[in-house]
C-alpha cells in the first residue's frame, strides 16, 4: 500500500515539474534577484546589531552604564534584531503572495490569504470534538479552494483556550477542512490513544509522598509523628481522591454525549493499536476507515512532519488536525537561490498528501453512494 502512495506521488512530482518549467520557472528567476537584495538589506542590518553589541560589550560600555538605563540598552538590542530579520521576514511573505495561487492553480480553483471567516472556523472546531474549550485562534498560511467538486481548507495555525488560569495554546501546526457535497449518516472521531491515566496519577501521588518524606526527614525533629504521617501520606491521598471526584464530576456531566459515542475496531491491527475511534454509526466508521484511508492520513502526519495527527468526520465536513511546530509551504529561503527545487518538491508532497486524502474519501462516497 505504501509503494502505492509513493507511485502516485512521484507521478504527481513528474508532472508539476514540467507545470514549473512551463509556468513558474520564470516568476522564480526574477524572484531570484529580489532575494538577492533583501539578503544584502539583511546582511547590513546584521552589521549594525554586530557593531551596536562589538562597542557596548568589547569597550565595557554595558558595564559601565548606570542600571536604571539597562532597560533602554535592552529595548535597543531587541529593536536591532527585529529590524534586522524584517528582510527575511518580507521575503518571505512577499514570496507566498506572489507563488502560492499559481502553484495551486496545478491542483485546483484555490487562492492564499491569510485570515479565514472567524465565525464559521469556530463552529466547525466545536462540532468537531476534537477541540472542548471555548477556542481563539491565530492564523499564518490559509489556502482555500475547490478540488474535484469538494470544498478545501488548509490553514496553519495556534488555537489558545482558557483553562481557568489563563489561555493555553491546545494546538499548533495544520488545521484542515474538507467540506464534501453529500453527508455523511453519523459522526467519528479519531485520536492518537493515550496512557492510561492512573500512570499519571500514580507518578503524581509518588513524587508527592516522595516529596513529603523528604521534608519530613528534614523537620521530623520540629513535629509530631502524626503531622509527619499527614504531610507524607494525607495529603498526597487527599490530591488522588480529589482528582479522582473531579473527574467523576466530569464523566456523569459529559455522560449523555458520550453515550451516542461507541469504541469502534478498526480493520487493520497495528491502527487499531494506536489509535482510539468513537462513532456514533459503527458500520459507516469502519466503512470510511479503511487501511486505505488510514495510510494516507499517516502520510498526510509525516509530510507535515506531525507529531501526531487526529481527525473528525461528521454531517458533510471532515477535520483533519497535524500538530507540527515546523514552518510549512515554505518554496524558497532567503538563504538558499530561489531556483533551487528541493523546497518546492516538499510542498507538491505535503499538497499531494492532502489531496490523496480527498481521493479516498470520494472513492468511499462513490461506492457507499452517500
Amino acid at each position: 500500500m505504501k509503494s502505492n502512495v509513493n507511485r502516485e506521488l512521484a507521478e504527481i512530482q513528474r508532472q508539476f515539474r514540467a507545470f514549473y518549467e512551463k509556468y513558474l520557472c520564470g516568476d522564480y528567476s526574477e524572484l531570484e534577484e529580489k532575494r538577492k537584495f533583501y539578503l544584502l538589506l539583511f546582511f547590513m542590518r546584521g552589521m549594525m546589531l554586530v557593531i551596536f553589541l562589538f562597542y557596548t560589550l568589547c569597550f565595557g560600555l554595558k558595564e559601565n552604564m548606570e542600571r536604571s538605563l539597562e532597560p533602554l540598552w535592552i529595548l535597543v538590542f531587541v529593536l536591532l534584531c527585529f529590524y534586522a530579520s524584517v528582510p527575511a521576514i518580507n521575503y518571505r511573505k512577499n514570496t507566498k503572495m506572489l507563488m502560492m495561487d499559481k502553484i495551486l492553480s496545478f491542483f485546483g480553483d484555490f487562492i492564499y490569504f491569510s485570515s479565514p471567516k472567524r465565525d464559521y472556523l469556530e463552529d466547525v472546531l466545536k462540532q468537531s470534538v476534537l477541540f472542548k474549550n471555548k477556542i481563539e485562534a491565530i492564523y499564518d498560511d490559509c489556502f482555500w479552494g475547490h478540488y474535484k467538486g469538494l470544498d478545501l481548507l488548509i490553514s496553519e495555525q495556534k488555537l489558545y483556550a482558557d483553562r481557568g488560569l489563563g489561555e493555553v495554546c491546545v494546538f499548533k501546526g495544520i488545521l484542515i477542512l474538507l467540506k464534501m457535497t453529500k453527508k455523511f449518516d453519523g459522526q467519528a472521531v479519531v485520536r492518537i490513544k493515550k496512557k492510561k491515566r492512573i500512570d499519571v496519577d500514580l507518578c503524581i501521588i509518588g513524587g508527592m509522598m516522595f516529596l513529603g518524606l523528604l521534608i519530613g526527614g528534614m523537620v521530623s525533629e520540629k513535629i509530631g509523628k502524626k503531622d509527619f504521617l499527614i504531610l507524607a501520606i494525607g495529603y498526597p491521598l487527599a490530591l488522588w481522591l480529589y482528582l479522582g471526584v473531579a473527574r467523576g464530576i466530569k464523566y456523569l456531566l459529559t455522560r449523555k454525549n458520550r453515550q451516542k459515542m461507541q469504541q469502534v475496531k478498526l480493520e487493520d491491527v497495528v491502527f487499531d493499536k494506536n489509535w482510539d475511534v468513537e462513532a456514533t454509526d459503527q458500520i459507516e466508521a469502519r466503512f470510511v476507515l479503511t487501511p486505505a484511508f488510514m495510510e494516507r492520513i499517516l502520510e498526510v502526519k509525516r509530510r507535515f512532519k506531525g507529531k501526531k495527527i487526529e481527525f473528525s468526520f461528521w454531517k458533510n465536513k471532515v477535520l483533519i488536525a497535524v500538530h507540527t511546530n515546523k514552518d510549512m509551504f515554505e518554496t524558497t529561503s532567503l538563504f538558499t537561490s530561489a531556483l533551487n527545487y528541493r523546497k518546492m518538491q516538499e510542498v507538491v508532497a505535503q499538497f499531494y498528501s492532502v489531496f490523496s486524502v480527498a481521493d479516498v474519501l470520494l472513492n468511499t462516497n462513490k461506492k457507499q453512494g452517500l
